[in-house]
């Protein structure tokens, strides 16, 4: 057997796996009265797109729908098709290792491309009919964003191999907002500058495939990201069914950030107190919570700052009460950990006090920026404006929280 035919032969497993899934998932009765009809009507809207017979699009912004885009390039993975007992059979030659690597990686950027594509052929009509965009237009940024997304897989890849803890979250904190960058330059840039921008992509996508190719001393912890990947699909099902895995504390696990020597928020140690210091820890200790938030409060501000005078103070609205809810959701997850469970019941009353009193302190900063992004893109360039929607929209969450909210 050759390196080529046993990553085959991993491709076609890991194919067949996932279909097991969705035929697990997807009996026939879904099938029949969920997603024929939802496809059929996918089929005619699409149709009636290409035939300009869909008045709807009118209100659509096009113009973000290229943002679409940038989403779909953050999300996946590079593949390499390494399982673990290669640390036993195969880690000694290093050339099929190599080449099994090369084959994923290979495979990979097929993918990506393939995805690209039919993304593109999905928002071509959209873009020809309404938004009277050239072929050349629409080729031209197809294949900026296939380069585009294959260079984000492989950098957040080293970027998770080279760093880790702290050091990793702040470091795709910063890529993130380089990578929109880079995107927006693409999309303002004129069309010699935008070619410039492709071939900087591509041989970047060469440097970056040899360096990772090369990067072979990780090799376990390229093992447990592959087998993380394969059970993508399965584990979105399982979350969506809504089923939860514990998850176990570790007594030598330092905080990711913030209260790392678990001083004391309060002076005052009643029980409302140490729920509200608990409840509070517990979500800014977490960082997939804070990284959830943080993308939130990026999307809610750019929404609030390009909608229109009107729609701003819907949006406010809106991002407001996700973020009341995104954190209030946090207490159904503490309050059945069984770490939480060893604790006596203080009561229903004294404990909904704690836990909208902690609910408005970590709302509290974050509501106060939309507020404020609010006022000043509304009645820009006064700075003035802005603090006082700020003060306005924060004193509402308060009252909000403390008579409306339910625990």
């Amino acid at each position: 057997m050759t390196p080529k035919q046993l990553f085959q032969q991993r491709l076609k497993r890991e194919w067949n796996y996932h279909y097991e899934v969705w035929k697990s998932a997807v009996d026939w009765i879904i099938a029949l009265y969920f997603i024929v009809p939802f496809v059929i009507f996918i089929c005619y809207q699409y149709y009636s797109i290409w035939t300009d017979q869909a008045p709807w699009i009118e209100a659509f912004p096009l113009q973000y729908t290229r943002y679409i885009f940038f989403y779909i390039c953050l999300i996946g993975s590079v593949r390499l098709f390494i399982k673990e007992g290669d640390l036993l059979f195969l880690r000694q030659e290093k050339q099929w290792v190599q080449a099994l690597m090369r084959h994923g990686m290979i495979y990979s950027m097929i993918f990506s491309i393939g995805l690209i594509l039919i993304l593109a052929a999905a928002l071509y009509p959209l873009w020809r009919t309404y938004d009277d965009t050239s072929l050349s237009t629409v080729f031209t940024f197809t294949v900026f964003t296939s380069l585009f997304r294959i260079n984000i897989q492989f950098i957040r890849q080293l970027f998770s191999i080279w760093f880790k803890r702290w050091r990793l979250y702040f470091i795709n904190m910063a890529s993130l907002i380089t990578f929109f960058v880079v995107f927006q330059l693409f999309l303002i840039s004129p069309y010699f500058v935008q070619w410039f921008l492709i071939i900087i992509n591509g041989v970047a996508a060469r440097f970056l495939f040899n360096v990772r190719l090369n990067l072979t001393w990780s090799f376990q912890a390229d093992c447990l990201r592959e087998g993380q990947r394969q059970l993508v699909l399965a584990t979105s099902f399982i979350k969506a069914s809504g089923y939860r895995v514990e998850k176990n504390f570790r007594a030598n696990k330092e905080p990711f950030i913030l209260f790392s020597e678990s001083a004391q928020v309060f002076k005052n140690r009643t029980n409302s107190n140490i729920i509200t210091e608990t409840f509070i820890k517990f979500v800014i200790r977490n960082k997939s919570k804070l990284l959830t938030l943080f993308q939130l409060v990026v999307c809610f501000v750019v929404g609030i700052v390009v909608a229109p005078f009107w729609i701003k103070w819907i949006v406010l609205l809106l991002s407001t009460f996700s973020i009341i809810h995104f954190i209030r959701g946090s207490w159904d997850e503490m309050k059945n950990h069984l770490y939480f469970k060893l604790y006596p019941n203080p009561g229903h009353e004294e404990t909904s006090y704690a836990v909208k009193k902690a609910t408005f302190i970590l709302t509290l900063p974050i509501c106060f920026l939309f507020g404020f992004f609010t006022g000043w893109s509304a009645f820009f360039p006064f700075v003035w404006a802005g603090f006082l929607v700020a003060v306005i929209a924060t004193t509402l969450m308060y009252f909000y929280v403390k008579k409306e909210l339910m625990v």
